[in-house]
């Protein structure tokens, strides 16, 4: 008796079932089961990522939802098929939460960590994001044109991650006549999806109006996904005109001005680190680690890899720097230790470097996995 009822006690604690397979393979198995992809794109230093996997995944609720409505997909951003993933799908600090189309389309993205009530909202709004548009699109494929009905389609697109530009463009210049102003930017509002187009300009003219009809909290989600995307296309085309126009049109509705710097700042780190002009980076990782955003043990922890990755030696006295402060905000976390050590390696600081690695052994309990490469790293150190 005492083992059945062990044995349903921990069925009823199981969490979140993660896929074990390539990329690819959940891909197949979320079109045969027709469900989204539910992805936790993590690092393997990153305290949040590790509190959500040891707290939060692991909960009967958590486990039953996210269970039931997708396929669940784990990946180690800067390990296996991570880098390659990261080129269809970039993220900008860990963990990034995202939830993925079969068809590949991200539709829905949360970054941050998150306790269990905040993942179920966010995985609540991502299966009505993924699902709401179905009756919508049924009858706008019957041929139904009426506002509501082509909103709610367009909206559905654009929320799934598909462009729904050619389809608002073709009812504004059909219908355009039969709708009055505000009808127009609600369709402009539903279908922009990049800061660099002509719907977006309707959304930018009637912003009062936008901030009147939805909450603050909607409508610079909605802005804010379409500057981003306008940026990624001027890190793509290397078109620096394009991310001062993102930067300049994002400015007309962040409210706060720690919003408008972090933005700014972090959209032209982006860039620069993209095509390696150190000396361009340097200028705006001041500004931005002075905002709330930047000075976010995780995003700097993130920033503090992507220099040293995209930069090399350059790179290192920053790279030192962030670290320390890291090290000060998480004392008790042995990687912080590991990665300043590392730092003080590659500047040929091996003094600094074996007292820091000590921490970090120091700080490991004995269970850790990463406790054999602090020591080997120290035996290294000392020869």
């Amino acid at each position: 008796m005492l083992v059945m009822c062990s044995g349903i006690l921990m069925a009823q604690e199981k969490g979140i079932e993660f896929f074990h397979g390539s990329w690819e393979e959940a891909l197949e198995k979320a079109k045969a089961e027709q469900k989204a992809i539910f992805v936790d794109a993590y690092a393997s230093w990153c305290g949040p990522c590790k509190r959500m996997a040891a707290n939060v995944f692991t909960q009967a609720e958590v486990g039953e939802f996210f269970n039931s409505k997708f396929i669940n997909f784990k990946i180690d951003m800067e390990k296996g098929e991570g880098p390659e993933f990261g080129q269809k799908f970039p993220v900008r600090a860990y963990p990034t939460l995202m939830f993925i189309s079969p068809k590949e389309e991200k539709f829905h993205e949360h970054v941050g960590g998150l306790d269990a009530e905040g993942l179920l909202k966010t995985g609540d709004l991502a299966v009505r994001k993924y699902g709401g548009n179905s009756e919508y699109a049924e009858k706008y494929k019957e041929g139904d044109r009426t506002f509501e009905v082509v909103r709610g389609y367009l909206k559905g697109l654009a929320q799934s991650g598909q462009s729904a530009v050619a389809e608002a463009n073709a009812y504004l210049r059909k219908e355009g006549e039969d709708l009055d102003e505000k009808q127009k930017v609600e369709i402009a509002f539903a279908a922009a999806t990049e800061a660099d187009s002509r719907l977006f300009e309707m959304v930018v003219e009637e912003r009062d109006y936008l901030f009147a009809t939805y909450s603050e909290e909607e409508v610079l989600e909605k802005v804010t996904a379409a500057c981003h995307a306008t940026v990624d296309k001027a890190i793509q085309y290397k078109t620096l005109f394009l991310l001062e126009e993102a930067v300049d049109k994002f400015y007309l509705f962040a409210l706060e001005r720690d919003e408008r710097i972090a933005f700014e700042a972090g959209s032209y780190l982006r860039y620069h680190a993209a095509h390696k002009e150190w000396a361009d980076y340097e200028k705006h990782l001041k500004p931005y680690t002075n905002t709330v955003q930047g000075s976010d043990v995780t995003e700097r922890k993130r920033l503090a890899f992507e220099m040293v990755a995209a930069f090399g030696a350059p790179a290192y006295d920053w790279a030192e720097t962030l670290w320390k402060e890291i090290c000060d905000m998480e004392p008790e976390e042995a990687d912080n230790f590991y990665r300043l050590a590392r730092i003080y390696h590659l500047q040929g600081e091996h003094k600094k470097a074996l007292k820091e690695i000590e921490r970090a052994i120091e700080r490991a309990p004995d269970d850790d996995s990463s406790l054999a490469r602090y020591k080997a790293f120290a035996r290294d150190l000392q020869m």
